[in-house]
C-alpha cells in the first residue's frame, strides 16, 4: 500500500519557510478522501464568499484548497517514490 509523501505548505511571509506540511506515511487513500472533503468545504466557502464581501471566506477557501492539493501532492510524491 502507497503512503504520503512529506509536502510543506501554507508559505510563511519570509517566504523560506512553510507553517504546516503533509505527514509521511499516511496512506493514500486516507489522505486523498481528506483532500476530497477539504475541497467540498471550499467549494461550500467559495460560493458564499460569493454572496458575501467578508475577506475571511476568501482567505479560508484558500486555505483549504492549499491543503488539498498538498494532501494530494504528497499522495503524488509517495506513489512516485514507491515506484523508483
Amino acid at each position: 500500500m502507497s503512503k504520503t509523501h512529506s509536502t510543506a505548505f501554507h508559505p510563511c511571509e519570509d517566504g523560506r519557510h512553510h507553517l504546516f506540511a503533509v505527514r509521511p506515511g499516511v496512506p493514500v487513500r486516507a489522505a486523498l478522501e481528506v483532500a476530497c472533503h477539504l475541497l467540498d468545504a471550499a467549494e461550500v466557502l467559495a460560493a458564499r464568499a460569493g454572496h458575501e464581501a467578508d475577506e475571511s471566506l476568501s482567505d479560508g477557501c484558500g486555505y483549504l484548497i492549499g491543503m488539498a492539493r498538498a494532501a494530494v501532492l504528497g499522495c503524488l510524491e509517495g506513489l512516485e517514490r514507491d515506484a523508483g
